[in-house]
């Protein structure tokens, strides 16, 4: 975890750890004294206080503003260990009592999606994950998750995620509870060593122009994919015009049952 102070005098960064069933690690709890403008980096690996195989979650908190970013990265030791992740830090404003996750899959080419909620409240709570793939609904409720906790579900986990066994596809999903939540996807084909994160969009961040300013076409072997939902009440036309060349491409149309369309 590096966590940059963005203040102009020194201060301390606290980090607190959770694990998976929500139990305070006090133990593992850091802490560091950060100059003005710079990082320090937190290793897990490093804090002999983390049990070994420890999956959880953590909060940071400072007297100042922080800018943080998370990388978690496997062994690296074979394809199917060289997966590597990297995301934001949420600030807790960014919470939100309902999040949209545009791009799940199960099951799928040897793809396989995971996502992890954290509580970003004050009080434990419950959550609610709505799946739709295709014509296809289903709703799981998590159990009671603790503040600062996450819920991490491997959707082939068919009793863990509430997604019946044997589904195959790509899919969506809207997550609700009575305190804010943050929420990260994580895709994975561990046969290529492909490992990717996204973020859940909260409630209210969603419009009706987006941009993206990076992806790619056949470009020294990479190619992009657009995943959008919609998150309206009726089915609607989706553009997308590509800078270089004022293309623009109808694609398909998402239905009101918050449908995802992958292009």
């Amino acid at each position: 975890i590096a966590v940059q102070n963005t203040s102009g005098a020194d201060a301390t960064a606290y980090v607190t750890y959770r694990d998976a069933t929500g139990t305070a690690i006090t133990a593992a709890n850091e802490s560091a004294v950060i100059s003005a403008y710079s990082t320090k980096i937190f290793y897990q690996n490093d804090n002999t206080n983390l049990p070994a195989g420890f999956s959880g979650s953590a909060v940071i908190t400072s007297t100042v503003p922080l800018a943080v970013v998370v990388n978690n990265a496997n062994a690296g030791t074979s394809v199917g260990t060289a997966g590597f992740e990297s995301y934001n830090g949420f600030a807790s404003s960014q919470g939100a009592t309902k999040i949209f996750l545009p791009k799940l899959t199960v099951n799928f080419s040897d793809y396989q999606s995971s996502f992890t909620i954290q509580n970003a409240g004050t009080v434990a709570a419950n959550m609610t994950i709505t799946y739709t793939f295709g014509t296809n609904t289903w709703t799981k409720t998590s159990p009671l998750i603790q503040p600062g906790a996450a819920w991490s579900v491997y959707l082939a986990t068919s009793s863990a995620s509430g997604i019946p066994a044997g589904t195959s596809g790509p899919g969506s999903a809207v997550v609700t509870s009575s305190q804010p939540m943050v929420a990260l996807v994580t895709e994975v084909k561990s046969t290529l060593g492909y490992s990717v994160i996204s973020v859940g969009v909260a409630d209210g961040q969603s419009t009706d122009t987006v941009l993206f300013p990076k992806f790619d076409r056949n470009f020294s072997g990479y190619n992009g994919g657009i995943q959008i939902q919609n998150i309206g009440t009726a089915p609607t036309r989706m553009q997308a015009t590509f800078s270089g060349g004022n293309l623009a491409t109808d694609l398909t149309p998402g239905t009101p049952s918050r449908e995802a369309s992958e292009q």
